[in-house]
């Protein structure tokens, strides 16, 4: 074999080695990038035991809601028996409005398959109030309690990547704010009867008609 026809053996060998590697070369890379996507996905997987949590906890919230209702209840019972009936009715439809929220979650667990635990509801602690005051205070207690439960909902459901509780909690916040800012106008007008006698019967008045 001539030195010509041997470099040229040696150039067809270099080629076809290069033209190989440059073949294999996406193939490498495409794996690479399907282990990073694969890694990822697996970031992005709740845990058993967040799954658990969280379920455990959107439990909790339908029963908190079927205690609120039963809180706004009492009030309703004792408003009447107290002759604010403005109130009681107000109180009443809080009341169905509370557990339309937990019932609403029970809806919603039964489409997403979450396991439902029904719980015992609590009675309510206090119902003997001494006066108006005390028992809105303790509605606008519920309703602050009621905030802090959905926001650790909210949380658990974030650490799972639960997008479609989170959206489902959206408006319960947005709700909450509206609740608590009128417990408080509603609470600021019954403390000031003091000092403006009658306020009461026309808070009574207003609430009865849904005007507050």
């Amino acid at each position: 074999m001539t030195r010509t026809m041997m470099y040229l053996s040696f150039i067809a060998v270099f080629l076809a080695a290069k033209h190989a590697t440059s073949f294999s070369q996406p193939s490498a890379s495409r794996q690479l990038s399907q282990k990073k996507t694969t890694a990822m996905n697996a970031m992005h997987l709740p845990s058993e035991e967040d799954v658990t949590t969280l379920n455990g906890l959107f439990n909790q919230q339908i029963t908190k809601e079927f205690a609120a209702s039963h809180v706004y209840l009492a009030a309703s019972i004792w408003c009447e028996s107290h002759e604010y009936s403005g109130m009681a009715s107000y109180m009443r439809e809080e009341s169905d409005e509370e557990r339309g929220h937990a019932l609403a979650l029970v809806d919603f667990a039964n489409k997403r398959d979450i396991p439902i635990e029904l719980e015992s509801i609590p009675a309510p602690i206090n119902t003997k109030w001494d006066n108006l005051e005390q028992m809105w205070k303790d509605l606008l207690q519920v309703e602050r309690d009621n905030t802090q439960s959905l926001y650790t909902v909210a949380d658990a459901a974030q650490r799972c990547h639960d997008h479609a509780i989170t959206t489902l909690l959206m408006p319960f916040h947005t709700e909450q704010v509206e609740s608590e800012g009128k417990l408080k106008n509603i609470l600021a007008k019954v403390h000031d009867e003091n000092l403006t006698p009658g306020l009461v019967y026309s808070l009574d008045a207003e609430l009865g008609s849904r005007k507050v």
